[in-house]
């Protein structure tokens, strides 16, 4: 391939990829990586002991307004009961759909 028809072949990709951006991306990428990405986007975050073999709820709210907002994860946490270093997991928000949450009952007479 010569110079030519590889800037050209350069040039159609980049007018492709212009057209092709504003649908492909259409929806804001949000920001899941901080304390204050996760409640503004009505995630929770929990912390499990594998020791205690507890769970327990981070208060997200109570975070952000002492300051910690801005955090990055993975953050370190520790088992208020024995010490433990815990490990995280980002749940996301509960849909809301229909009363059931993820499952409906049937409607019809089917049992």
């Amino acid at each position: 391939m010569c110079v030519a028809e590889m800037r050209e072949a350069l040039w159609t990709l980049r007018q492709a990829h212009r057209l092709c951006l504003p649908r492909a991306y259409s929806r804001p990428v949000i920001d899941l990586g901080t304390l204050a990405g996760l409640h503004a986007h009505d995630h929770q975050l929990a912390a499990y002991c594998p020791h205690c073999d507890r769970w327990e709820v981070l208060p997200l709210a109570e975070l952000i307004a002492a300051g910690h907002g801005s955090r990055r994860l993975p953050i370190r946490v520790r088992c208020q009961h024995c010490g433990e270093v815990g490990r995280l997991q980002v749940r996301p928000p509960v849909p809301t759909r229909g009363p059931g949450g993820w499952m409906e009952p049937p409607t019809s007479g089917v049992s």
